[in-house]
């Protein structure tokens, strides 16, 4: 589920994936540790790839704090601390397409995408 999560930040700014970052801002606010750990995760990925260093920076915090074992949140942090290239993280978005009304992905399904079968 949070890989499918991933995909709704790309392609970053679009309004899909700026929605999908408003509503984790809300989950941030409003989940318990270490619960919180999941939506600061995908917030400060989003934020990330759209740029907003700061935002990012702040959302890997709150995710720590909630869970300091997640391991997105780790690997974020070190993305963050190194200062890596946004587009080169963007590949764990664009992996998993953005699910259609239906439910479908229109990027294959999971064995093509390379996710669980």
């Amino acid at each position: 589920m949070r890989d499918m999560c991933l995909g709704e930040a790309w392609p970053a700014g679009t309004p899909r994936a700026l929605a999908a970052e408003r509503l984790w801002r809300v989950l941030v606010r409003a989940t318990p540790d270490p619960e919180r750990a999941e939506p600061a995760a995908l917030l400060a990925y989003s934020a990330y790839l759209r740029g907003e260093g700061a935002l990012a920076s702040m959302a890997v915090a709150k995710a720590r704090q909630a869970d300091p074992g997640h391991l997105l949140a780790t690997l974020l942090e070190q993305v963050v601390a190194r200062g890596m290239p946004p587009e080169q993280l963007a590949g764990l978005a664009q992996s998993y397409a953005a699910p259609d009304l239906l439910g479908t992905a229109s990027g294959g399904d999971d064995a093509t995408r390379g996710g669980p079968a």
